[in-house]
């Protein structure tokens, strides 16, 4: 048995255990209630290794940059580059180890490569978009020869820079906010790419073409009329559907240009991998004979490509095994009810049926999910049927009401609900909503990022998902995540229990204990 210990040092810092090519955890530091984007931290490592049976044979580390003035240089062997990690023996603890280091450059190729489903590829397309890097690439015999086509510089920074370049609370030569880049997409679909100002696509263009972006030098568009005109003007959310028109559109044409009538599969990773709309166009486009993204495609997912290309540099396949569920554990620190809570045993019928009655559920199971989205594990969840549902649960979230909310289906019933999409298990593409009796989940264009349950997904969200069909006469519950503005998954019992008293959520499920609250809720379910 061969067991890597894998680590990205960066933001999205994490800790991956690999063994014998099955992924048996991903650590991600900010999933514990930390901030967003969080480094790796001393308790992310000690969480992985008390997973670790024995010392690792293989520690791999991925690259990064160190921020010197005038000079670039970086850790374990930097950001950029296709050329083949470096591997040292050392000890630890007075074991051989052996150290495998790579870019953070391959670590996103080969997540993307070695999560599909469908490899090991001899031969595929792979993009990586991300905050910097913005590449096609051509993944030839089984991996030994990469080759990249470059397409556009900071593509996911530039992306968030424009939400800044509109937003008056934004000062110019502050570095462009990751978080706006979900912002900005939400906004987008508000918009129409067709309706935008002439003076905007110029705008749009020279952003697309400035060469520094770390800091954004938003005071260079004065002259735009876009610079601090706000996030409600519709001129914006017009110019916002073309920015994202016209990114999708540089990459496509040289997709088309490299790939065209090869029958190739392509596999996403990079952040902009979560952005759904451009997922579902590359499906669209029809230029691949499948498209894969993982669920964690930002840097989330960087240790586990990491630890994939430690595997395949040691003569090993560059593919693995994994689940969904393979995050942090949930910690039950509730040893006994606390003082306004009723508890009992969970019981779906009965959680569907208060569900049915507008109550929000607080829903946390086992394991968490790899990637930034919470697939039920780490949940709100909540009846799609009233439009303020939405409003509530962005208002719970204290997050912007043009935010959509997610839905969760059963497999069985997608059709019936949704169409023009794709059944995905990760919320990673968009689907048309074709019913109109889950408006809360709807969003302002017909759309909604959908998860597809399946009894065998590992996920307990199957049986509440039929219950509550049987409730309700709908088999679909709005899912958002369970945490703190600006902070990863709440991964504590009692920091949700206090979340939950804060937000005046009705029920805290944690495991197979449930808590009623005594005050909040609507009535006796029975």
């Amino acid at each position: 048995m061969t067991t890597i210990l894998a680590l990205n040092a960066g933001h999205d810092g994490s800790t991956v255990i690999l063994s014998d090519g099955r992924l048996l955890a991903s650590i991600e530091a900010e999933k514990d209630s930390l901030k967003r984007h969080s480094k790796l931290t001393a308790g992310t490592l000690v969480a992985a290794l008390e997973l670790c049976e024995a010392v690792p044979d293989v520690i791999a580390l991925g690259g990064w940059h160190k921020h010197l003035p005038g000079y670039y240089t970086g850790i374990g062997q930097g950001y950029f580059g296709l050329f083949a990690p470096t591997t040292r023996k050392t000890s630890v603890f007075g074991h051989p180890v052996t150290v495998v280091e790579s870019t953070h450059e391959r670590s996103h190729i080969f997540c993307a490569v070695g999560m599909d489903p469908f490899g090991p590829h001899r031969d595929c397309a792979v993009l990586v978009w991300e905050g910097a890097l913005g590449n096609l690439y051509r993944w030839s015999n089984w991996g030994d020869r990469i080759e990249c086509h470059p397409v556009l510089a900071y593509p996911g920074t530039k992306y968030a820079a424009f939400y800044d370049l509109a937003d008056p609370l934004f000062s110019s030569g502050a570095r462009p906010r990751d978080t706006n880049a979900g912002k900005l997409m939400a906004l987008a679909s508000f918009g129409d790419a067709e309706s935008a100002h002439p003076e905007d696509v110029k705008t749009v263009h020279a952003l697309l073409t400035t060469d520094v972006i770390y800091p954004f030098d938003k005071d260079a568009f004065t002259d735009s009329p876009l610079y601090n005109i706000g996030l409600e003007s519709i001129r914006f959310r017009n110019a916002a559907a073309y920015l994202s028109r016209a990114i999708f559109g540089m990459f496509l044409r040289c997709a088309t240009e490299q790939f065209s009538g090869e029958d190739l599969p392509l596999v996403v990773a990079g952040g902009c991998g979560l952005n759904c709309d451009w997922n579902s166009s590359w499906v669209a486009a029809g230029l691949f004979s499948r498209v894969f993204v993982p669920p964690c495609p930002n840097d989330s997912g960087s240790a586990i490509g990491t630890a994939i290309d430690a595997q395949f540099t040691l003569g090993g396949s560059p593919r693995i095994d994994w689940d969904v569920y393979a995050g942090s554990e949930l910690i039950d620190d509730l040893a006994t009810t606390p003082p306004g809570w009723t508890e009992r045993a969970f019981d779906p019928a009965l959680a569907a049926a208060r569900l049915a009655r507008q109550e929000v559920i607080a829903y946390m199971q086992g394991r968490s999910e790899i990637g930034p989205r919470a697939l039920g594990h780490r949940s709100l969840l909540a009846s799609p049927a009233m439009h303020g549902m939405r409003d509530r649960l962005n208002s719970i979230k204290k997050r912007e009401v043009y935010r959509p909310v997610a839905p969760c289906v059963l497999m069985s019933e997608y059709d019936n609900y949704f169409e023009g999409g794709v059944s995905d298990p990760y919320m990673l593409y968009i689907s048309n909503v074709r019913s109109g009796a889950i408006p809360a989940v709807t969003h302002v264009d017909g759309s909604a990022r959908v998860q597809v349950v399946t009894e065998e997904d590992g996920s307990s969200l199957s049986p509440l998902l039929q219950a509550f069909h049987g409730a309700s006469g709908v088999p679909v519950l709005c899912n958002t995540s369970l945490n703190w503005p600006g902070r990863g998954f709440i991964n504590k019992a009692t920091e949700a229990l206090a979340y939950c008293q804060e937000r005046e959520i009705e029920s805290l499920v944690v495991g197979t204990r449930w808590f009623v609250s005594d005050n909040l809720h609507l009535g006796n379910a029975g």
